[in-house]
């Protein structure tokens, strides 16, 4: 529900680089199952609604909250941060779909290959049957699509 990651050095015995700096990772889903109480449970009611008067009540008494609610009115407040950061999420979403429509064109193409190669192999395996009642070569390519000269290779 709650996992803390802090950067360490693994070569020397996992030194942590900075107590100042720290990732929290928190699965909202399992945690309001949980009913988290406490001060995680602020951090939740601050991240589900920032602007909401309870998260306000909460930045009266709290100064992390209230820091926190600053940060956020002062990103929000600047246009050109705001723009940045919707034309990095239409970009993450073009890119994903982009790369999911590349996905299947692929399919379709391997797909598209592989009834081509079956219906070539198809083809040389009637012309090697009919090649072998005496047939003419011509009346094999005509049956089976095959040059004269693919016919006389086999």
């Amino acid at each position: 529900m709650h996992t803390k990651w802090q950067i360490m050095n693994t070569e020397n015995g996992k030194i942590v680089l900075t107590e100042d700096l720290e990732i929290h990772i928190i699965e909202l889903p399992k945690i309001k199952e949980k009913k988290e109480e406490g001060e995680l449970k602020k951090w939740i009611l601050f991240l589900e609604n920032p602007e909401g008067e309870e998260t306000k009540k909460m930045a009266e008494k709290d100064e992390e909250i209230k820091e926190a609610i600053e940060a956020l009115e002062e990103i929000s407040a600047d246009k050109e941060k705001v723009r940045i950061a919707e034309l990095r999420e239409k970009y993450i979403a073009d890119r994903e779909s982009e790369l999911a429509t590349a996905e299947e064109k692929g399919i379709k193409q391997g797909i598209e290959q592989g009834k081509k190669q079956g219906n070539i192999e198809k083809g040389i395996e009637i012309a090697k049957k009919l090649k072998l009642k005496n047939m003419s070569i011509e009346e094999i390519s005509e049956i089976t699509g095959l040059t004269k000269e693919e016919i006389e290779k086999l």
